[in-house]
């Protein structure tokens, strides 16, 4: 029986069109405010920790999130653990004591969803990334709003908190432990976020102006061993806040991250001239 070759390929032709009308319906699911705030539970994750024989239980951003996200926490984990520090999810742990895994799990994930800082914070985050990727996204998201380097520096600055530890010196670049305590007021939890961003993203690539950061911090206090600690702190943050080469490790973060950010940044007055 001879075969009939043009109804055959006009069928192979309609079907492949039926799939990628399909491929583009997929690609075009609607993402709402709802919906982005029920994904908090794709960005965190429980964690048990041991410590000297006691385990407890801690909020982390999910390093192994599905495809959908992947990019975002690739870019982004270090923002989104600060937000997470801000947040103190950790807090939320305790009511999930003596809770089977399964059950702790969607307990938490109740409480992320109703944090209002996450809400704040992430979702814009999460609704610009997910535009950037495609999808249509039908969620009312303010305003960026506008900061300049001026703003940025002092806070960036603070993430290199040079402290005394059992009265020996300690250099912490963390989430947890930084001075940010010191500002007033308290700086826009997405600037702390960007800084700490940067740094540890510069940190994590053996930067040579990060480097050259930690070296100079360590040489000072060597040389001003006996100094009051607070004062040593206050000359190291004006030092860094001066530092063009801080600027610039900001600026270059900026530029990489800028359309999924919930800010704008200006350059400073000096910088503008």
């Amino acid at each position: 029986m001879k075969k009939d070759y043009p109804r055959f390929f006009a069928m192979i032709k309609w079907m492949m069109g039926l799939l990628a009308v399909c491929s583009l319906s997929l690609l075009a699911v609607e993402y709402d405010a709802e919906r982005i705030v029920n994904d908090f539970a794709k960005l965190f994750k429980l964690e048990t920790f041991e410590y000297d024989g006691e385990k407890s239980l801690s909020v982390v951003v999910n390093q192994t999130s599905d495809s959908e996200y992947g990019d975002l926490l690739k870019q982004f984990s270090p923002y989104i653990a600060m937000i997470n520090q801000l947040a103190e999810t950790h807090k939320m742990c305790s009511s999930l004591n003596g809770l089977g895994p399964a059950e702790a799990e969607a307990a938490l994930m109740k409480q992320l969803r109703e944090h209002p800082l996450l809400k704040k914070e992430l979702l814009p985050l999460m609704a610009r990334y997910l535009k950037a990727k495609g999808h249509s996204v039908n969620a009312v998201i303010e305003p960026r709003l506008e900061y300049n380097m001026e703003m940025l520096l002092p806070i960036a600055a603070r993430f290199f908190y040079p402290h005394l530890v059992n009265d020996k010196f300690r250099l912490h670049i963390c989430v947890g432990i930084n001075g940010l305590k010191t500002l007033n007021p308290e700086p826009p939890a997405a600037l702390a976020a960007f800084s700490f961003q940067a740094i540890s993203k510069g940190l994590a690539a053996n930067r040579p102006d990060t480097v050259e950061f930690v070296d100079h911090i360590n040489k000072k206090w060597q040389e001003k061993d006996g100094q009051d600690i607070q004062v040593f702190q206050k000359e190291i943050w004006q030092w860094l806040e001066i530092h063009p080469k801080l600027k610039g490790l900001l600026w270059e973060e900026y530029e990489q991250v800028k359309d999924t950010l919930p800010f704008i940044l200006k350059a400073a007055e000096e910088d503008a001239i």
